[in-house]
């Protein structure tokens, strides 16, 4: 959503003469520096944070069904 508000990512940007730009599509847009650092920690960390509520996500799952399978043999925690 970030990069549609900006009209591009900082990762894809550059920093050149002391200007900020973030890129999207070969097209630059020039923003502030505090804009484009913000741009650039927030695809870092969503690419750390995606795979990880993927991965999250899966686990869970993987735990549902282990309990949902025990709850239908009628096993209980205490057996």
């Amino acid at each position: 959503m970030l990069n549609s508000v900006i009209h591009g990512d900082a990762i894809n940007g550059k920093v050149e003469h002391g200007k900020c730009y973030v890129a999207m599509k070969g097209r630059y847009t020039e923003v502030s520096r505090g804009v484009y650092l913000y741009g650039y920690v927030h695809t870092c960390t969503n690419f750390v944070l995606f795979p990880a509520t993927i991965l999250s996500g899966l686990l869970g799952m993987r735990g549902s069904a282990r309990k949902s399978k025990r709850d239908q043999n009628g096993e209980s925690l205490e057996d």
